[in-house]
């Protein structure tokens, strides 16, 4: 993969970990419980991962490697995401804001894997 394509991946399967997450507290707010809600924060990054690598194939931009994209998921939710979603005021405007937050947080969890694919490419060339 080239370091553009790691990156824009990286961003939307931010994006979906943001949208997923903080859609699903808002509607069913699973984080009542420890067990539906570890539920929820082992299913949403699993869930963006696969549906992620199933569309980049499908469409035919580029094969990213599933481990990768499970890291970039989990590290996203872990650090951006869920704090937004906890420490939200429940308005319906924070869903979009969250998905832009985990954009930010996939792509900075991605720039090290980029810039070491990028170096990595210039030395063999």
């Amino acid at each position: 993969m080239r370091p553009k394509e790691i990156v824009l991946c990286s961003a939307v399967i931010g994006m979906l970990v943001g949208l997923f997450l903080n859609s699903i507290t808002k509607v069913f707010n699973p984080m009542f419980f420890w067990w539906s809600s570890l539920i929820v924060l082992i299913t949403v990054p699993m869930a963006s991962a696969f549906l992620v690598r199933y569309v980049a194939v499908r469409i035919g931009f580029c094969s990213p490697g599933l481990r990768f994209l499970i890291l970039v998921a989990c590290l996203t939710e872990i650090i951006p995401v869920l704090g937004a979603v906890f420490g939200g005021n429940g308005s319906l405007i924070e869903i979009p804001i969250v998905g832009l937050l985990g954009a930010a947080g996939g792509t900075m969890w991605s720039l090290p894997i980029a810039i070491y694919v990028f170096i990595r490419r210039r030395s063999v060339q």
